[in-house]
């Protein structure tokens, strides 16, 4: 090529890498997106067969309507149920040993969730209009069942019902691995949550306008009722106008109840552990003023349990709180920083 011009040589060779038939490399900034999967639609009396036939990945909307009792099965991987846009789908659900399904969006009719091998079950963004979710955490270990984002309102405990619109039920040996997180519970006449199980994680949740209602009998109306349960975390909680805020006067039993804020609306005690073994109650803020009795709002009370047996080993410390009650024989393991304000 000696004597050929640049300019001709480089004209030559841009013509030549045109003409090779190679394409230009692709970048990975220029790669097309991946193309969503569209979602499968669903109506009442076609969602069972649509569900059989879903595979990982999938969502299936579903049209307006009632879609009865939805019993999911065992998916490999997550299968999301949602309505379609526009559209409220109802449906109540009966899971047993069910896994990798997510359920979003929807008005449910009644809920219950069970069995060995139930793992991966989330309900968010949900409706509990007069409706209860039984969860029975005995076979469940570590199942990543989670409630987040849903509205429980205006359950009234029936005559056949428990005591809770979230009801967790029994537990077994192991952290059972359900989470109750940034939902809503308000109004009704029952527990905001009951809780049985092991481990349970009650999180950033808001209860109001919970109160027991005259003249029922055998219903409670705590924001939070702990019954048989252990190592339950009730943390970030707030409960404005409430009949009374956590109540475990049966035992408790290595409980964390940490960064709370409770008023509640006459009854003085705001948190009361009955028969505690070894539970923190920390950071929490419970509003003072005066409360039915002549008693000072606010009150954290630790006492006898209802068998009779007194609290031992319960730390209390970094409290705001209108008074401490430490009675019928319990003993503290410490009570640091606190602050009493009447």
């Amino acid at each position: 090529m000696i004597g050929i011009p640049f300019a001709l040589f480089a004209a030559w060779l841009v013509a030549a890498l045109l003409g090779s038939g190679e394409p230009p490399a692709r970048s990975a900034t220029t790669a097309p997106a991946a193309l969503e999967k569209a979602a499968i639609p669903a109506r009442p009396g076609t969602l069972a067969g649509v569900f059989a036939m879903a595979r990982a990945g999938d969502v299936i909307e579903l049209a307006a309507g009632d879609y009865g009792t939805f019993k999911g099965g065992f998916k490999n991987g997550r299968v999301v149920l949602r309505p379609a846009p526009g559209a409220v789908a109802r449906l109540a659900v009966a899971f047993d040993s069910v896994a990798n399904v997510t359920l979003q969006g929807l008005t449910i009719t009644d809920l219950e969730i069970r069995g060995r091998g139930t793992r991966n079950i989330t309900v968010r963004d949900s409706r509990f209009d007069r409706s209860q979710a039984v969860i029975y955490t005995r076979d469940l270990v570590n199942a990543n069942v989670l409630f987040e984002h849903n509205v429980h309102e205006d359950f009234v405990k029936c005559a056949r019902c428990y005591e809770g619109r979230v009801e967790l039920v029994d537990h077994g040996r192991r952290t059972s691995g359900v989470t109750i997180r940034d939902s809503v519970f308000r109004g009704g006449n029952s527990d905001g949550i009951q809780n049985g199980g092991n481990g349970v994680r009650i999180l950033s949740n808001t209860f109001s306008g919970i109160h027991q209602v005259d003249g029922s009998k055998g219903v409670h109306a705590d924001a939070i009722q702990l019954f048989g349960s252990l190592r339950t975390v009730i943390r970030g909680n707030r409960m404005q106008d409430v009949a009374t805020g956590i109540m475990a006067p049966d035992g408790a039993d290595h409980e964390l109840i940490e960064d709370n804020s409770i008023g509640t609306a006459g009854y003085p005690y705001a948190i009361t552990l009955g028969g505690d073994r070894g539970s923190v109650v920390r950071g929490n803020r419970l509003a003072p003023g005066s409360c039915d009795y002549g008693l000072p709002c606010g009150t954290l009370r630790i006492m006898r349990s209802n068998r009779g047996r007194p609290s031992r080993g319960t730390v209390v410390e970094q409290n705001v709180f209108g008074k401490l009650d430490v009675e019928g024989g319990s003993r503290l393991a410490s009570r640091g920083s606190n602050q009493v304000q009447g």
